[in-house]
């Protein structure tokens, strides 16, 4: 915080100190897996009261889709292969899938508050 508080003093930031830098963190809960073809199936992941936050990664490019009746589509929301991404969920949300080029699973962990 003091290296931030001297970076934005020197910059001009009159209130430097003041300004904080605030990140949520959840805790890793269960991971339901997913395997996904090219018909879109909605995982069985959904939102509890406890969680607010989910983690996804999938082991081949697809398509996800979120809502109370999710179809993922290949102009759904692309989520490449290997990538560690995190949104996160409302109430009633479910998360479809579907490939993109090959078959493959998706990971979809919770994040606890």
């Amino acid at each position: 915080m003091l290296v931030l508080t001297l970076a934005l003093a020197l910059v001009g930031v009159a209130n430097a100190a003041s300004i904080r830098s605030e990140a949520t963190a959840y805790e890793i809960s269960t991971t339901t897996a997913v395997d996904y073809s090219g018909t879109s199936i909605v995982s069985a992941a959904t939102r509890t009261s406890d969680t607010l936050f989910w983690y996804l990664a999938c082991s081949s490019n697809c398509h996800i889709a979120t809502g109370s009746a999710p179809v993922a589509t290949s102009r759904s929301f692309y989520l490449p292969a290997g990538v560690l991404f995190g949104m996160p969920i409302r109430d009633n949300v479910s998360i479809a899938v579907i490939q993109d080029s090959a078959a493959g699973t998706l990971y979809v962990t919770k994040g606890l508050k």
